[in-house]
């Protein structure tokens, strides 16, 4: 639960992506996939930069900036994806930008595929946190997700 405050924090005391880190952003990332990245509100994008940032390789920034892309199409807020969270942890049925939240790793990965996405990126997105799925590289998936937990 540390982990989820400590995410709720940083969400609602996020800044803006700058210039120069949106380049960079752009920079790793089709012309496809920088689209989809920009769909995600800016804490979403400081969230994702900083897990890129932290798996310290390039080969890995493809799907640590968009490991998160399906929370864009739930549209909701800091307070929403916590009661979405707590409620999901209860097993109480949602609907709606909810249950799109809770099932972001699912819709992202059908965004990401359809955009052309590496298989590394459309796995983090489907299956984080998880074991590695097969035929991804476990080194691969255990450098992300412990970049996504920090």
């Amino acid at each position: 639960m540390f982990h989820l405050a400590r995410r709720f924090f940083g969400y609602v005391t996020s800044q803006p992506l700058t210039s120069d880190e949106l380049d960079r952003v752009r920079s790793r990332l089709s012309p496809e996939l920088f689209a989809l990245f920009l769909t995600m509100n800016d804490a979403d994008q400081r969230h994702a930069v900083e897990v890129a940032e932290r798996t310290g390789t390039e080969l890995l920034a493809e799907a640590a900036l968009l490991h998160d892309i399906g929370k864009a199409a739930a549209g909701i807020g800091a307070i929403e994806r916590s009661l979405a969270t707590v409620i999901g942890a209860l097993s109480i049925p949602v609907s709606g930008s909810w249950k799109t939240y809770l099932e972001h790793g699912e819709v992202g990965a059908s965004m990401l595929e359809k955009a052309g996405a590496g298989p590394l990126t459309v796995a983090f997105a489907r299956f984080h946190p998880g074991p590695t799925p097969p035929g991804i590289s476990e080194d691969d998936w255990l450098t992300l997700e412990a970049a996504d937990d920090l």
